[in-house]
This record gives structure tokens, C-alpha cells and sequence, in this order.
């Protein structure tokens, strides 16, 4: 709600006594008649500021120069009126009059309107609005004369800044409500107004009056309709993912004996435009990224086949069921997870005849669920700096701090002012000092509201594809009858689903940035419920949000929405997702627990530690600043290396080889807590008791003792152990694994593999036997590394890289090869090159 108002400035009528000798002395008469019969004329400066009714600082609204006319004080003629001495708005000050005038200067501005309960002096204002009221401000010499410009000066007509005289001028002062004169008539042209001006220092005396005329309209639309509080927005991004808004206009308590205590928009109106346009471009990508992927299934109304899948999988940049993780850098599909697969391997007798299944094992894998098309470095059009989301965070929370202190700093600024001028009501627009201060807190609030919604778009980019991991892990884990119990699923159900990422990034460079990315997006997941429905004609009609899912023989259609029955933690947003199954899957197949709208929460769970050369350099490079004495004996080798040693060396900073630690540690902890309350301890049983030492001096659970041994002693050290362990702890805790890097086909491509030749070994005992040097084509001994290399030469994985980027090969070189984990090593006949930079085929190592 904003009126439409105008200032037109006739003239300024000086009251003057008979000595005085100024040459431009006339009748209060002829000044109402544009000064007819003048010669010549003097021009003064007027200032134009609003006092609106819910913000104590003044509004400058423009300055013009007006004509100066004498009159004898005390002798005003038929206009005489009764009037009251005093600084501040007083009843009966303004007289109304029609008089012939002549606009010499016009200021136009647009103040917003306020409801009546916000005015300064409600007996005063219209009874459906407020605008405020308006201080009019000339300077006066020394000598108590007008300060002016004795020639004909063009006439400025608003807006414009204007420097007090050297002289230390005084100041003359009037004042208006604009409230009795606001109407809803478009056709109104204003009333005729006579301000009286009073000199402000040293005595409160009465120097003259300015002309003018005053129009105020409020749009018709508005009229009849009493303005409300500014409602916040509680179904946008930011209120998605419970990130506070500071600008919440709160009321200054130490201010409470002026009128209004409030600090008014700590967002200047230049700003407002920008990043408000900045958020509708961004909310219209979401918008349009959203109609292209219900599109894509086929099932959809307006589904259109898309020339892009006429191209091999590696080379499609278009929504699928499939992304490939060579289109990670493509932003119409930040949203879609990249490179995600159900892992799965079935241990079963080749003779058909038997029909017996010695065991199953499944994992998700995919790549990080990080945003790399708005990347991971610093640029101006990320306010947030460099990193991911973790590390944005903490910039936030840093940025929210400095905007609480200014905010703080202009509160005592208000206050000591306030203490000095008892008399004024607001702070004057030209106060230097007070508008500093509340320019540093505006600046601070800006700065706060950028990096809140680059963090919520960021948000949002990893918050989707780490939501269909979970889903899918989910999913994965339902369609096990030895996985999905009875027993399981109460214990999803009351404690929620365990899902154990393995992260196999390393700590430096952009890769740290995606450890952030997904870290941030994994947190998130905990406000999602899962709820499964059956496919049933009430359900499906009650879904109005629905989306379905083509190419699925169970699952019907999805439909995610903040949860209408907040249950959760007051002021915090949740989320309910909706998986409509087939009817007989559900009936048979789903657990009991799991029916009837019973919800599930995630637990997500990240243990994460590099394997590659970048994550050698890193944990070399931080032992290396700790021991100066060893970086010369460290040259020697690193002058004959790949250069991948020295592009990771200028990309790794202090303290990032301590933040794989500080994560583990975190995951720790929350797997810590979830296995006592899902495998509490027999107090009887001294066999099964918790064990003293773990973070924080907490209690370990025995499950976790090997995981915790290891994480203690990973501080920079590439110690794979941290993954076996973190998987091995889930799986006894009936939770699901989820193996990632960067793209989801190298790295994890070797630890999922590792994991199936694990699960092989433990649950057919006799091929633990060792294997000789000719079965596996290398010095490495051991059925497990046997069964690992075997599935890395011929199973799906070197499939998966080929329908990834087009080539049967692991992206790996020799070099690269070497500093990996011996568990984790690729055979060399399955890489593609052997030097950084070189061609296999289509694939660059």
C-alpha cells in the first residue's frame, strides 16, 4: 500500500519589522497574488523530509528553492490567525485557505501507507490510514534573515542535495500531518496550505509562513481496505529450510516513551529492486526446472519426446531417470542426481535346479550431491564466498552476528539521541553521524539477506538430489524381504532410517567444497516423513500435487509437501513425502509398521575420507607445515611426479586435512546415539557393555568400538578403515549404504566392489582361501582381492563408466593408481591413461 503524493511550493512570506530594509519587501496581499508588481525577488532553500508513522529516522524526500516575500509580523490581514509557538505538530497550526498562488518548485514521493494503530498522533489521521506527517526545514543567518540567493536561480523541482551555508545557518521549521488530507478521489487537486515556520534556536519564534499545495491519494483499489502488517512469507525457500529472517521491524524496547518505536526497513528501496529481482529470476528457473521434469515422464499430459535422447546416454543433457556425470556442470539439471544406481549383487547356485539364494547385498551409488553448475570458488555473484553449503553456513551465522551488532549499535545510537533531543520525534534526515550508523546496519542486513538466499538456493540443488538417494536407498532396502522385516520396520518407524553415506572425496581443493555441498544437503534430509500409501482411487484423488512415476511396475506417483500437521519443533518447517505403491505389493510385501500412513524420518549419517593422490598431498602438505625441517627431503620426490602433485598443492589450505576428522567425529556421534537407542545394552551382561573414551568423554557402543579406533587415529592419514568399519556398523544397525565421489563411477567404483568381495567372503566362508598369483594376474594375494578384481575387470561397474562418458575405463592413471589404498587399487589393464592429460579412446585421464 503506497499513496500518491505531490509538494508544490508557492512561496515563503517573511515576517519583518518596520526598520527592516530589505529590498524586497511587499503586502502579505500581493504575495498571495503571485507577487504582482515586484521587480525583483529573493529565493530561499526548503527541504522536504517525511516523518513516516512506523520509522523513527526521518525520510528525505527532495529540496527546492522558493521566492521570499517581507510582510510587518503581526499584521496579517484577513489571513490573521492564532498561532502556536512550540518545535513538533500541534493542533490548529495549519490553516487552510484558497489563495491564487504560483508553483516554484515541486516535489513528488510516494510514502507507503501504514494502519492508524502505527501514527504518531492518531487524532490527527484518516481513520482507515496513515502516512505520517511531513517537516518542512529553511536555514536562517546569523543574523535572523532568511539565508538566500538574490537572483533570478532556476528553480529545482525536487530530489536534489543542497550543502548548508558556511555560516552555520539556523533552522526554521513547520510541519503538516498529511493523514486528514489523504483521500481516495483520483480527481482531487490538493489543498492550499499555509505551514508556520518557527526559528529553532535559541527561541521557538514564530518567522513566517510557507505557501504550498498538498495532494495525497491512495489508490482506489485500496480505499475501502484497512492496510495490514506485512505478512511474512511462510511457503518460500528460505522458510523451507527454517533459515531466520532478521529484518523482522522489532520494536526498540529502550525507546519506549517515543512515537514510533520502531527502526523502519533496515532495506534501502535500490537494494529491494535488485535482490528482489534477483529471487523472482532465481524462483523462475526452479519454476521452469520443474515443468521440464514432469514433462520428461512419459506418462505426463504434456510429455514431448526430446531430440536428446536420440544421443548415447554419456552425451544426453536432458531430464531422465539417468543423469550422466558428464552433465554435472549443466544447470537445468542441478536438481536431477547424477550417475545414481541401485548396486546389487545376488549370490545364487548356477544349476537352476537348485533354487536356493545364499545371499543378497545392495548399495546406492552415485556421485556427491553437491551444486556444481553455481561452482565452488568466489565470485561476485556469490555473496556466500568460496565453498559449499557447510561452509556457507558458517558465513551466515557470521554475517547474522555482525547484522545483530549493528542492529544493537543503532538501538544505544537511538537511545543516547533520543536522551540529548527529549523533544524531537524522529531523527533528522541530515544527522551525519545517525545516518552512518544506520547505514552500517543496513549494509549489514543486505549483506545477510544475500547470503541467506544463496545458501537457500544452494539449498535446494543439493536438498533434491540427496532427497532421491535417500529415496532410493529406501526403496532399495523395501524390495528385500530379508532387509524389510517386521522387526526393521518398527524400528524405522520409531527411530528412523539409518542411511550411512561413504563419501571418498578428498579434503582439498573443490572436492572440499562438494564434502560441504553434500554434508549440508544430508543434514536436511531429517525434516522429510516418508509416508507409503497404496495405489486406492481416495488416495489418488486426494494427492492434488501428485507427480507420477512412468516405467515402475510398484510405484505409482510421489507428492512432496510441508507437512500440514506440524508436529515437529515450534517454528520449524517439515516436509511429507508421499509413495504411492501398487496394491498387492503393498498388501503382501509391505511390513505391517510401515502401513497405515505410518511415517519414517531419516537418519542420515556421513563418514567420509579421501583416496586419492589429492587427499596423499593434502595430509603430506598439512604434516609438512607442521615439520619444515622435512620439505626439502619431500622436493626430491615431487620434482619428478605427474603434475596433478602441483595443481592439488595450490589448491589445499590450512586446516582442510582436520576437517575429514572434525566430520567423522559428527557422524560418530549421531551413529553413537542411534545405536544405543536401537541396540540398548543388558546392564546384567558384562560382556555388552559401553566403553569409556569416545568424543566428549560419551560412552561407545560395542558395535562402534573398531570405527571409533579408527576415526581417532585418521587425523591426516589416508586410513580407509573409517569406511569399512562405518559400513560394517550400519549393516549390523539394519541401515543402508549410499557409496559416493565426485561422479560415482572411479573411486566408488572400487569401493563397492570391495564391499560385494566383503560380503562374498562372509557369507560363503570357504572362499576365504587364498588365491594363487596366476588367478589374479598380480602380486596381490587373497580370495577377497581375487573376487574385487574380478567384478572391477568384468562386472557392471566398467559398464557404468562407458554409459557415464562413453569409454569402458576407470579415469584413473598409473601414477594416481599408486598413492590409492592397496584395497582400493584399480587393475591397470581396466585405467585410461597413464600420464595426467592423456587420450583413451573418448576419455581423458
Amino acid at each position: 500500500h503506497h499513496a500518491d503524493c505531490n509538494v508544490d511550493f508557492s512561496h515563503f512570506v517573511k515576517f519583518v519589522d518596520g526598520t527592516d530594509a530589505a529590498p524586497n519587501r511587499m503586502s502579505m496581499q500581493q504575495a498571495n497574488n503571485g507577487g504582482n508588481g515586484q521587480q525583483q525577488q529573493s529565493f530561499s532553500m526548503v527541504k522536504l523530509n517525511l516523518q513516516s508513522p512506523d520509522c523513527v529516522f526521518e525520510r528525505k524526500l527532495g529540496s527546492g528553492q522558493i521566492p521570499v516575500y517581507n510582510t510587518p509580523g503581526g499584521n496579517l490581514g484577513t489571513h490573521a490567525i492564532q498561532y502556536q509557538t512550540g518545535v513538533g505538530v500541534t493542533t490548529n497550526v495549519v490553516k487552510t485557505t484558497t489563495i491564487q498562488t504560483v508553483s516554484s518548485a515541486t516535489i513528488p514521493f510516494y510514502p507507503k501507507v501504514c494502519p492508524p494503530n502505527a501514527s504518531t498522533n492518531n487524532a490527527n489521521s484518516n481513520p482507515k490510514w496513515s502516512v505520517g506527517v511531513l517537516r518542512f526545514e529553511m536555514q536562517i543567518d546569523s543574523g535572523g534573515n532568511m539565508a538566500f540567493i538574490t537572483s533570478n536561480y532556476p528553480m529545482a523541482s525536487g530530489g536534489a542535495a543542497h550543502t548548508p551555508n558556511s555560516n552555520k545557518a539556523g533552522i526554521a521549521e513547520g510541519y503538516v500531518h498529511v493523514d486528514p488530507h489523504l483521500t481516495d478521489n483520483p480527481t482531487s487537486d490538493g489543498v492550499m496550505l499555509e505551514i508556520p515556520m518557527y526559528e529553532t534556536y535559541p527561541t521557538n519564534r514564530l518567522i513566517g509562513l510557507l505557501n504550498l499545495k498538498l495532494t495525497a491519494r491512495i489508490i482506489p483499489d485500496n480505499a475501502n481496505t484497512v492496510p495490514a502488517t506485512p505478512t511474512p512469507a511462510t511457503s518460500g525457500l528460505l522458510s523451507l529450510f527454517n533459515m531466520t529472517n532478521l529484518t523482522d521491524g522489532s520494536p526498540l524496547d529502550s525507546l519506549t516513551n517515543h512515537k514510533p518505536t520502531v527502526m523502519g526497513d533496515l532495506l534501502s528501496t535500490s537494494y529491494l529492486s535488485s535482490h528482489s529481482l534477483k529471487r523472482e529470476t532465481d524462483a523462475k528457473n526452479l519454476a521452469s526446472r520443474y515443468q521440464s521434469y514432469i514433462a520428461a515422464i512419459p506418462s505426463h499430459p504434456n510429455h514431448q519426446p526430446n531430440p536428446e535422447l536420440a544421443k548415447p546416454q554419456y552425451a544426453r543433457k536432458c531430464p531422465s531417470p539417468f543423469r550422466p556425470s558428464s552433465s554435472k556442470t549443466h544447470e537445468p539439471l542441478s536438481m536431477i542426481p547424477f550417475n545414481t544406481h541401485v548396486q546389487s549383487l545376488v549370490l545364487e547356485p548356477l544349476d537352476q535346479s537348485i533354487r536356493q539364494v545364499y545371499g543378497a547385498w545392495h548399495n546406492v551409488t552415485c556421485g556427491a550431491a553437491a551444486d556444481h553448475p553455481r561452482g565452488f570458488n568466489a565470485s561476485s555473484s556469490r555473496p556466500g564466498g568460496a565453498g559449499g553449503i557447510r561452509r556457507i553456513k558458517r558465513k551466515q551465522e557470521e554475517t547474522a552476528r555482525f547484522a545483530t551488532k549493528a542492529r544493537a549499535e543503532l538501538r544505544n545510537a537511538l537511545k543516547n539521541y533520543f536522551t540529548q533531543k527529549p523533544n524531537r520525534r524522529h531523527v533528522e534526515a541530515n544527522d551525519g553521524y545517525m545516518n552512518f550508523i544506520r547505514e552500517s546496519s543496513i549494509k549489514a542486513e543486505a549483506k545477510l539477506h544475500d547470503v541467506n538466499w544463496e545458501l537457500a538456493v544452494r539449498m535446494a540443488n543439493c536438498f533434491s538430489q540427496a532427497l532421491c538417494q535417500g529415496v532410493t536407498a529406501y526403496l532399495a532396502a523395501l524390495s528385500d524381504p530379508n532387509n524389510a522385516s517386521v522387526a526393521s520396520a518398527q524400528m524405522w518407524v520409531t527411530h528412523g532410517f539409518l542411511l550411512c553415506y561413504e563419501g571418498l572425496l578428498s579434503a582439498a581443493g573443490k572436492e572440499m567444497a562438494m564434502i560441504e555441498d553434500a554434508s549440508g544437503a544430508l543434514e536436511l534430509l531429517s525434516l522429510v516423513d516418508v509416508v507409503i500409501v497404496p495405489g486406492t482411487p481416495e488416495n489418488t484423488a486426494m494427492a492434488t500435487k501428485k507427480v507420477n512415476v512412468g516405467g515402475s511396475r510398484v510405484i505409482q506417483w510421489l507428492e512432496l509437501l510441508p507437512k500440514s500437521n506440524n508436529t515437529a519443533t515450534a517454528g520449524t518447517t517439515t516436509m511429507e513425502l508421499k509413495i504411492c505403491i501398487e496394491n498387492a505389493f503393498y498388501t503382501n510385501r509391505l511390513p505391517s509398521p510401515l502401513q497405515n500412513n505410518a511415517a519414517i524420518k531419516f537418519h542420515p549419517i556421513l563418514f567420509q575420507m579421501g583416496v586419492d593422490i589429492r587427499q596423499w598431498g593434502a595430509n603430506t602438505s598439512s604434516k609438512l607445515a607442521q615439520q619444515p625441517s622435512q620439505i626439502a627431503k619431500s622436493n626430491s620426490f615431487s620434482q619428478n611426479q605427474s603434475d596433478d602433485v602441483t595443481e592439488m598443492n595450490n589448491e589445499i589450505t590450512q586446516d582442510e586435512t582436520d576437517f575429514l576428522k572434525e566430520l567423522n567425529y559428527e557422524a560418530f556421534q549421531k551413529l553413537n546415539r542411534y545405536a544405543f537407542s536401537t541396540e540398548p545394552l543388558d546392564a546384567n551382561n558384562v560382556h555388552s557393555q559401553p566403553l569409556p573414551g569416545g568424543p566428549n568423554n560419551e560412552p561407545i557402543h560395542p558395535i562402534l568400538c573398531m570405527l571409533w579406533g579408527n576415526i581417532k587415529d585418521s587425523a591426516r592419514k589416508m586410513e580407509h578403515g573409517v569406511l569399512d568399519s562405518a559400513a560394517s556398523a550400519g549393516e549390523k544397525l539394519n541401515g543402508s549404504g549410499i557409496v559416493f565421489c565426485k561422479s560415482g563411477k572411479d573411486r566408488t567404483a572400487m569401493q563397492c566392489t570391495l564391499k560385494q568381495s566383503q560380503f562374498i567372503s562372509k557369507t560363503l566362508p570357504y572362499r576365504n582361501q587364498p588365491a594363487s598369483s596366476s588367478s589374479t594376474g598380480s602380486s596381490r594375494n587373497g580370495r577377497l582381492m581375487a573376487d574385487a578384481t574380478l567384478m572391477r575387470t568384468h562386472g557392471t561397474r566398467l559398464a557404468l563408466c562407458a554409459k557415464n562418458v562413453g569409454e569402458p575405463k576407470y579415469a584413473f592413471n598409473a601414477i594416481q593408481a599408486k598413492f590409492m589404498p592397496e584395497m582400493l587399487k584399480p587393475p591397470l589393464t581396466s585405467v585410461a591413461g597413464i600420464l595426467k592429460g592423456e587420450w583413451m579412446g573418448g576419455l581423458k585421464s
